[in-house]
C-alpha cells in the first residue's frame, strides 16, 4: 500500500503526511497525529454558526477541514468550500464562479451582481453550443427561462464579433441587452440588440450608474421581473466580493498549453541565439549577412545577439 493510500485511510492529505515525515516524524507518527487547527479557542464551537454572504444568503458552517478550509451549507441544500478568512469577514458568495475567461472589468461585475438577482447566471459551454455558438463564445450573463442575454462591451469588443453574436442569438430566439462603452468600442447599429451607450467608463461613473439602472428598468418592464434595490454604497461588499471571485479563477488547459508553447518557442530562440553567439566568437571576421544567411535570421537579430552576449570585438571584411 502506498503512502498516499494510507493517508487517505487515516483521513489525511498525502502532502500533510509527507511534510511531517520531512520534519523528522516517523511514518506511524505522521499518520497518527491529528490535524492541527490554528484557531483561537475551541474551533468546534464554530460548527453550526451562521452568517450572511455578500450576496445576501444565509450560510451555516457544516465542517472544518483544516485551519484554513471551511465547508458551509445553504438553505437549498448546496454546499461550498471557502477559506477561514472568508468566513470571518463574510466575504464570499453563494454562487460558484466557473468561467473560462477571467477578464472582467469592475463595472461589469457590478452589473452582473444585480442581474444575478434577477435570475441571470453564467452559461456553460454546453449551453452555448446548443444555441449555435462556437469558438468558446460565452454570454456575460444569460437567463434560460426568458431567453435573454447580457453583454458588457468594453475593450476588445469589435463590430464584427458582436454583430456575429447578435445574428446567432436572433436565429436562436434570444434577445441581447448590451451596455456599450463608446470610447472603447466601435458603433453597433445593426438593430439586433438593445444597446445602452455610456461615455464615462470609470469605475462606478455617473454614466454607468444611470445606464445600469436604465437596463434593469427595461428588462423589468418587458419581462415582468422585480427590480433589485440598487444601492451602490450599501451593496459595495457584494459586488467587490464578486470582482475578487472572478480575479481568482485559475487558467484553463488551453491557456496553460499556450503558455507552454510560448515558453518552448522562447527556449528554442535562446538556444539558437547561443549558437549564433558561439559562431561569432569562433569566426570573428565573418560578416553579418553571412551569419544571417547561415541561420536564416535578419542582420538586425545578429547585431542584437552580439550585444546581448557582450561580444565587443567584431571585425568586418573590406
Amino acid at each position: 500500500m502506498t503512502l498516499a493510500e494510507e493517508a487517505r485511510m487515516h483521513g489525511l492529505k498525502y502532502s500533510t503526511v509527507r511534510m511531517r515525515i520531512k520534519r523528522g516524524y516517523s511514518k506511524e507518527e505522521a499518520l497518527s497525529m491529528p490535524i492541527q487547527i490554528k484557531s483561537t479557542g475551541n474551533y468546534h464551537e464554530l460548527i453550526g454558526s451562521e452568517c450572511t454572504t455578500a450576496d445576501g444568503y444565509k450560510a451555516k458552517l457544516l465542517k472544518i477541514n483544516s485551519w484554513t478550509q471551511y465547508i458551509v451549507g445553504f438553505e437549498d441544500g448546496t454546499t461550498k468550500t471557502i477559506s477561514a478568512q472568508q468566513w470571518r469577514q463574510e466575504q464570499f458568495l453563494k454562487m460558484s464562479i466557473n468561467r473560462r475567461t477571467p477578464q472582467h472589468s469592475f463595472n461589469e461585475c457590478v452589473a452582473l451582481y444585480y442581474l444575478f438577482q434577477m435570475g441571470f447566471s453564467i452559461p456553460s459551454h454546453e449551453t452555448m453550443t446548443q444555441l449555435g455558438y462556437t469558438d468558446n463564445e460565452l454570454f456575460d450573463a444569460y437567463n434560460p427561462e426568458l431567453r435573454i442575454a447580457f453583454e458588457y462591451d468594453g475593450m476588445g469588443h469589435t463590430y464584427k464579433k458582436d454583430h456575429k453574436k447578435n445574428l446567432i442569438a436572433q436565429n436562436a430566439g434570444i434577445a441581447i441587452y448590451r451596455i456599450r462603452e463608446i470610447r472603447s468600442t466601435e458603433p453597433l447599429n445593426d438593430g439586433l440588440s438593445c444597446n445602452i451607450p455610456i461615455k464615462n467608463t470609470g469605475w462606478l461613473s455617473q454614466d454607468f450608474r444611470e445606464g445600469l439602472k436604465e437596463l434593469l428598468s427595461i428588462i423589468s418592464s418587458r419581462y415582468s421581473l422585480p427590480i433589485p434595490s440598487v444601492d451602490f454604497k450599501k451593496d459595495r461588499k457584494g459586488y467587490r466580493t464578486l470582482y475578487s471571485e472572478f480575479a481568482k479563477i485559475k487558467p484553463t488547459r488551453q491557456q496553460i498549453k499556450r503558455a507552454e508553447i510560448k515558453m518552448l518557442h522562447h527556449e528554442e530562440r535562446e538556444s539558437r541565439n547561443a549558437k549564433i553567439a558561439e559562431y561569432i566568437r569562433l569566426n570573428p571576421n565573418i560578416t553579418y549577412p553571412e551569419i544571417a544567411s547561415r541561420y536564416g535570421v535578419s542582420r538586425h537579430l545578429v547585431y542584437l545577439v552580439r550585444t546581448q552576449y557582450g561580444i565587443r570585438r567584431y571585425k568586418k571584411n573590406d
